[in-house]
């Protein structure tokens, strides 16, 4: 109990939302957190009405998925489609219906999405107004990399801010 402990990822809620332990501490938000406004910003700013998300299948994924729908839906859009990446299908092509106005790409480098990704963004006529990223596209430097020019222009959150960089400075101001 006189050890102070600091979780660096930032992981489910419940460890400290109902019961903390007096020595534990949480600096970073949680996964359903790290999409705060991004719901808001596709429905008001880009006009979307129909969405769909595509995530990891794992907890991070089902949470910020949770979290997008719920937001967005609140609103008034509905989110028609979850299509997910696991193991059993990383790296290959992934299925978003057509019909929507845009997609909340929730997805980590944890399963290899690159390449889903990259044809997602090339099977959308603009992808800065069809696509929105969350927090583990933006916080990945190798997958921010890796993906660059497939999703120039689309806005996303952010988990923890990179001190010092200009860009996060500006955009923090």
């Amino acid at each position: 109990p006189d050890v102070p402990f600091v979780p660096v990822l930032s992981g489910p809620r419940e460890i400290t939302l109902t019961t903390p332990a007096a020595n534990l501490y949480r600096v970073v938000p949680d996964m359903a957190q790290t999409v705060a406004g991004l719901a808001d910003y596709a429905f008001a700013e880009l006009g979307w009405r129909r969405a769909a998300v595509l995530s990891d299948d794992w907890e991070g994924g089902w949470a910020s998925t949770d979290a997008f729908a719920a937001g967005f839906c609140r609103l008034g859009g509905h989110v028609t489609a979850r299509v997910t990446i696991g193991v059993e299908n990383a790296g290959t092509a992934v299925a978003v219906p057509d019909d929507v106005d845009g997609v909340a790409v929730l997805v980590s480098g944890l399963f290899g999405p690159v390449e889903a990704v990259r044809r997602l963004a090339a099977g959308r006529d603009d992808p800065a107004r069809e696509i929105v990223i969350g927090p583990y596209v933006t916080a990945d430097p190798q997958l921010r990399r890796a993906l660059g020019p497939a999703l120039e222009g689309a806005v996303g959150t952010m988990l923890v801010p990179a001190p010092g960089s200009p860009a996060v400075e500006s955009h923090l101001r």
